[in-house]
């Protein structure tokens, strides 16, 4: 062949032996690799692959790998291998991959009733720990929601649930989740006149008065002294723990 054909034809056959591989890579155990390839090599470089991926969902979902059996959960993270294409390609996007593949697909008829709850909830400390957000300014004279802060409702009570408790049913749980300026992460029970206060001040800063003002519209309650005082008391837990600026 001439030099000039072999190098036209060339991309074919790498993309031909790439998605063949890939193929390989994501099949179960008993898929031979391309002829191509050494078997005990491309098993090596197969389990590799598979525990690194592996390796990142353990590392993000510890308890709620601890609840589920260890065949299941190994069937899991292989379905979610061989079945899910990623549109990110960065390590740290893995276990949210994961978590979505689990609520798309039907392998979550198989879970338990809380299993996306608790695994949302372990996912949301890594997400804090890594997202990039702009530093926040106080403005002057009005209360401003603090960055990173995520405002959390769940069925279940995911903070409490381990190898020695899982209630029977479901328990709505509200809390707030936020990354620190010391960059610790802390989930902070709440309720949901609590949470109201973040949705308030979600898209701008607002005065104290004016945010009273709102809630007390939102709750159907007099805006009387009681009440401004009461929320005043919120008001200032939540900035001590810097979920308000």
């Amino acid at each position: 062949m001439p030099d000039k054909e072999r190098t036209m034809s060339a991309p074919n056959s790498l993309r031909e032996f790439q998605l063949s591989f890939g193929r390989y890579l994501r099949a179960d155990d008993t898929s031979p690799p391309p002829p191509c390839v050494d078997h005990n090599r491309a098993a090596i470089y197969k389990d590799l692959l598979n525990n690194n991926v592996a390796g990142f969902i353990n590392q993000c979902f510890p308890v709620t790998r601890s609840l589920i059996p260890t065949p299941q959960w190994t069937q899991l993270c292989q379905h979610f291998f061989t079945e899910w294409r990623s549109p990110s390609p960065l390590f740290r996007d893995i276990p949210h991959q994961f978590l979505e593949f689990i609520q798309q697909s039907h392998y979550l008829d198989e879970l338990p009733a809380w299993f996306t709850d608790l695994a949302h909830y372990e996912w949301v400390e890594l997400y804090l720990e890594t997202v990039q957000v702009d530093s926040i300014e106080p403005t002057l004279g009005k209360l401003t929601l603090n960055q990173p802060v995520i405002p959390l409702v769940y069925s279940w009570p995911v903070q409490q649930l381990c190898v020695d408790w899982i209630p029977d049913t479901p328990q709505e749980t509200y809390l707030i989740a936020l990354r620190t300026a010391t960059h610790d992460i802390k989930f902070i029970s709440a309720n949901a006149p609590t949470l109201l206060i973040l949705h308030e001040l979600c898209e701008s800063p607002l005065t104290e008065e004016a945010l009273v003002r709102r809630l007390a519209v939102q709750l159907g309650r007099p805006c009387d002294d009681a009440f401004y005082h009461h929320c005043q008391q919120v008001i200032e837990q939540l900035t001590e723990q810097q979920v308000l600026l």
